[in-house]
């Protein structure tokens, strides 16, 4: 991804991360605020499933030196967010940490998580299926991590999510329908996840509210129609698929391109793919005057 791609794309994500974290729940910190009204302070419960969580990890530039058993209310932790009004932990921001081994399943019992990034750090193993069990989880990014094997089905699970990113990890095999199940889904980047293929890309025509999709590198040799289901997304605005192996479109398209709606697409980026120019007549109906 270019500089001036990737500042672009840095700026949507940004927008979808903001509007993201307008809709969770309160996350203030614990202790007291400013007025010397005593907030909540967190369960025994969760502390001692963020110290499991800590235990097994390699963690070089100390990003989670605050969490120790002596401190004992979590909320003060850095990268911890917690509700004011219930001090349950309800969003963890560990990121660029470089924290390396896999994740345990403790964070099961953090039961208000709505939020967890995990971004660029060195996770590895496959992504646990037991995180399809978080269905609490409005924001999810295990992006540039050493995650490896396929894609678990449970992820299908986490309905409320608003917020996917896998992007940069070793994964395998198809891209799962079940991604469908995640209605609520503003951005779904799924970038450079490994060797990866989609069967069909069905699964798109439920995700009406998709603000965002990355699917580079994605093999999409198949999906011949697949023009019909991105003008689907009448909210789409930042849509890539650079290297996805298109060639195709196939006519004609569905009645989507005669809707009196017109597409909201202000990015589109589609290197290295093998379309020709005959079929660039597609273009203008895909995209908007703000591309």
């Amino acid at each position: 991804m270019n500089q001036f791609v990737f500042i672009v794309f840095s700026l949507l994500v940004l927008t979808l991360v903001t509007t993201t974290a307008s809709q969770l729940v309160d996350v203030g910190g614990g202790g007291d605020d400013k007025n010397g009204v005593n907030m909540k302070k967190c369960l025994d419960k969760e502390r001692h499933a963020l110290l499991h969580f800590k235990a097994p990890l390699q963690d070089p530039k100390g990003c989670l030196s605050t969490w120790r058993a002596d401190e004992h209310d979590c909320c003060n932790w850095e990268r911890v967010m917690c509700s004011n009004q219930t001090g349950h932990v309800t969003g963890l921001d560990i990121d660029l940490c470089e924290l390396e081994d896999e994740i345990s399943s403790s964070l099961l019992n953090l039961s208000y998580l709505n939020h967890l990034d995990l971004s660029a750090n060195s996770f590895n193993g496959t992504i646990p299926t037991f995180i399809g069990s978080m269905t609490q989880l409005r924001y999810l990014d295990l992006s540039e991590n050493d995650f490896n094997g396929i894609i678990p089905r449970s992820i299908g699970s986490l309905t409320e999510l608003r917020h996917l990113d896998l992007s940069y990890n070793s994964l395998y095999g198809t891209i799962l329908p079940e991604f469908g199940n995640l209605t609520n889904l503003q951005a779904l980047l799924l970038s450079n996840v490994g060797r990866c293929r989609a069967e069909n890309i069905h699964w798109l025509y439920p995700l009406s509210h998709l603000r965002g999709l990355a699917m580079d590198g994605i093999s999409l040799a198949k999906q011949n129609h697949w023009v019909n289901v991105i003008m689907s997304l009448r909210k789409l605005s930042y849509l890539s698929l650079d290297g996805c192996e298109l060639s195709q479109v196939i006519y004609p398209y569905s009645s989507f391109l005669n809707s009196s709606s017109p597409s909201s697409i202000s990015f589109l980026s589609l290197k290295n793919n093998t379309l020709t120019s005959s079929m660039y007549r597609w273009l203008l109906p895909l995209t908007s005057n703000n591309l």
